[in-house]
């Protein structure tokens, strides 16, 4: 999907998933931090940001988790979000995982920024 959106270019492609995933480290911190401070709006704002992302690697489970947890801080309800987050952060370290891997298929230690 990562190459079709790059139109074929491996070096966009490449740039691409880098972009991705240290974009989802800093919206995981984010989130974590929202959580921490029960700043609800800020939290459901970066929910719905990430779920964005998500959506180009039509991984439609984790969306389904995202709109939960986004929901959840959306009326407050910090055991829901406190609950759904350990798994949600799991699911995206390992999409994370997933995408280092295809940008370093060696192992070379491509480990972000």
């Amino acid at each position: 999907r990562v190459e079709a959106l790059a139109c074929g270019d491996e070096a966009i492609a490449a740039e691409f998933m880098r972009i991705l995933i240290d974009t989802n480290r800093a919206t995981l911190a984010a989130m974590d931090g929202s959580a921490r401070r029960a700043a609800w709006g800020e939290f459901g704002n970066v929910a719905h940001r990430l779920s964005g992302s998500l959506r180009l690697f039509n991984c439609d489970d984790v969306i389904a988790l995202t709109s939960r947890m986004e929901q959840a801080a959306r009326k407050r309800d910090s055991a829901k979000v406190h609950a759904i987050l350990p798994v949600f952060t799991a699911v995206v370290e390992s999409l994370n995982a997933v995408l280092m891997d295809a940008l370093d298929p060696a192992g070379t230690g491509y480990t972000g920024k």
